[in-house]
């Protein structure tokens, strides 16, 4: 047989994947006929196709030294080296072959594709327009530019390319969910579930698109739906990681504990190295109280990746709520570490920017500090017990600075010189030293034995307690009433939290129908506040929060109290600090600080706890409550 028959022989035998067969054929083609480009290159398609690149890469570059212009060997090893990230080289071979046919739209992409792929942005731009200029109406061109222009931060452009292709091609899904995915980004997010259901109806079985579209769904706290969309996707791929991921968040989210794990040790089966997947198992193990097996698999994750700085913060956290202060507090620090795994969360893990040295224990006596606040107003009030042992090290002068909405009262803690609201940081003075509150901690090397708890640590300042002094009756007990928190839609977790820990004002309803009591609201916010107009008018509490101005307000107002019962909101740290006794409610994964399986509070000690003994049932905290009120009012009486 001649060279061409067996070239012939291996090309039939390789269209119905007889490789062995084909690359016998091929080879002799070769043997017989080193020269002939054609055997070289369907040698190399083949040894690319059974995954030994490679020696495809020698035929390719064999082939191309025997005819400089073969265009489909020079295609065909820019795509192999492409497959083995070898951008440089691809890129020559690629701009080697727009030589021999400078209008092939497609090698144009490819081109741009690979600059992409090296970070230049803006070569793989112009390289697209190009290609637009050839072929004005490509779908694919219009495509891959929208992609390019949403990496180079052009999102309005991007939109643009991505309705130009869909206007030439409305039948492509593809383009479809890039320009769905385009749209939440920008916060379109009904737009974008058009286009996600406009892909479905062209492709109804693809999971990746129903994964996207119930993340959006979720996004949006249209549970039920997302979850359909996620069951969904897996019918269709039943090992699709991103949608098993995804169904498992939802269901620890609502603490459906054993389907979420079940998902996540699927995963785990599926790649035993997924890092998402054992760290937020580890997680779901914490919630669920199953505290060795969550601290083995944070130890895991971080044994592949001692990098991953959220899983460093998650394990610290886990050893704080199980009392291991000593060992948690220096993992405590990771919250502020550099990491690209904080994602959209990344700006709240910054330090800010100050001009001077982050004190890390240096001797302070006749220096300056400032003291930054930092997370919710309950870890601001929590923290400022440290302030005054600053100053007991020598601080010259101590700068504290909180939101605007605490400094009237912090300004009063024994050894603050200065409180600075947060909304004026960027004019502070120089000092020699500052640090977080959430810090001195570890600074002070607290342990369970030696937390501050001399209380009280605030009082509210003296023209806020005669504004408030006499204002209640002395004829029955007066008790502060919180049921809920503060919504955060904007950051995922933080908003999950607070509708884990909130309640709806009627849930108090077993309470406020204990008679002689007077109760007073201490409830703020837009949508939780009203909540008072859906009780019984008879039942309401006194709701004069109409008058409080900031927290030195609602300071002097408990101090007018007997008690004060609320959910863990910054309420709780207020009362706590105030030495005011206070009923703190705890959802099942409560907060650290109030460690576990104890009905008091080390950091405050006019507290008591009232803890969920299963996820989200608040019925039976309330049942304690209620009935831990009755003896103290048959007490009082």
């Amino acid at each position: 047989m001649r060279a061409q028959e067996y070239l012939e022989s291996g090309i039939a035998a390789h269209r119905q994947a007889r490789h062995s067969e084909a690359e016998a054929h091929y080879r002799r083609a070769v043997d017989i006929n080193p020269t002939q480009p054609e055997a070289l290159n369907n040698l190399g398609v083949l040894l690319d196709d059974t995954g030994r690149s490679d020696e495809a890469e020698d035929c390719y570059q064999q082939a191309i030294l025997l005819r400089p212009d073969y265009l489909d060997a020079l295609k065909n090893l820019a795509a192999s080296l492409s497959d083995s990230q070898q951008w440089d080289k691809a890129e020559q071979t690629l701009k080697k072959a727009l030589a021999v046919d400078p209008a092939n739209v497609a090698i144009h992409l490819h081109l741009a594709r690979v600059l992409g792929c090296m970070g230049r942005i803006a070569d793989a731009e112009a390289c697209l327009r190009h290609a637009l200029i050839l072929q004005p109406d490509n779908v694919q061109t219009c495509l891959e530019l929208g992609r390019t222009l949403e990496a180079a931060c052009k999102p309005a452009e991007a939109e643009t390319q991505y309705r130009k292709s869909i206007s030439v091609a409305p039948h492509q899904a593809e383009t479809h969910v890039a320009l769905a995915k385009l749209l939440v980004e920008r916060k379109s997010l009904q737009d974008a579930e058009s286009e996600y259901r406009h892909a479905l109806r062209l492709q109804p079985d693809d999971a990746e698109t129903l994964s996207s579209l119930g993340m959006l769904l979720q996004g949006t706290e249209r549970v039920t739906e997302a979850e359909a969309c996620f069951r969904a996707a897996l019918r269709s791929r039943a090992e699709h990681i991103p949608a098993l991921g995804n169904l498992a968040d939802l269901l620890n989210n609502d603490a459906r504990y054993a389907e979420a794990e079940a998902c996540y040790r699927r995963i785990l089966e599926i790649d035993p190295r997924c890092i998402e997947a054992l760290n937020n198992l580890g997680r779901l193990l914490e919630d669920a109280h199953r505290f060795d097996e969550a601290e083995t698999y944070y130890r895991q994750v971080l044994t592949i990746e001692p990098e991953r700085v959220p899983t460093v913060l998650n394990l610290s956290l886990l050893l704080l709520k199980r009392g291991r202060l000593k060992e948690a507090w220096p993992l405590y620090e990771s919250r502020y570490a550099d990491s690209p795994y904080w994602g959209d969360e990344s700006a709240m893990h910054a330090k800010p920017p100050f001009p001077f040295k982050e004190w890390q224990g240096e001797p302070l006596a006749g220096r300056s500090l400032l003291v930054r606040s930092e997370q919710g107003f309950g870890d601001s009030l929590h923290f400022a017990r440290y302030l005054p042992q600053l100053k007991r090290l020598g601080v010259a002068k101590l700068t504290l600075v909180c939101p605007a909405a605490l400094v009237s009262l912090l300004e009063t803690v024994e050894g603050v010189d200065v409180c600075i609201s947060e909304t004026d940081v960027n004019n502070v003075p120089a000092h020699d030293f500052w640090c977080f509150t959430m810090s001195l901690p570890l600074r002070f090397g607290t342990t369970l034995d030696t937390i501050p708890a001399s209380v009280p640590y605030l009082r509210a300042p003296a023209e806020r307690q005669s504004r408030w002094a006499g204002r209640f009756s002395e004829d029955s007990l007066k008790i502060g009433l919180v049921w809920a928190g503060d919504p955060r839609p904007s950051l995922a977790s933080a908003h999950l939290t607070d509708r884990r820990r909130s309640l709806n004002a009627q849930a108090y309803l077993p309470l406020l129908r204990i008679p002689g009591i007077t109760f007073v609201s201490l409830q703020l916010g837009n949508s939780t506040r009203p909540q008072i107009k859906d009780l019984p008018p008879e039942l309401r509490p006194l709701d004069v929060m109409d008058e409080v101005n900031d927290f030195a307000d609602t300071a002097a107002l408990i101090e007018q109290l007997d008690l004060v019962i609320t959910v863990d909101t910054s309420v709780a740290h207020l009362a706590g600090a105030l030495a005011r006794p206070v009923w703190i409610l705890s959802r099942f994964d409560g907060c650290w600080r109030w460690l576990l399986d104890r009905d008091d509070a080390p950091w405050y000690p006019s507290a008591r706890l009232f803890r969920q003994t299963r996820p989200g049932d608040w019925t039976g905290v309330i049942d304690r409550v209620t009935q831990a009120l009755s003896t103290l009012t048959a007490k009082k009486n």
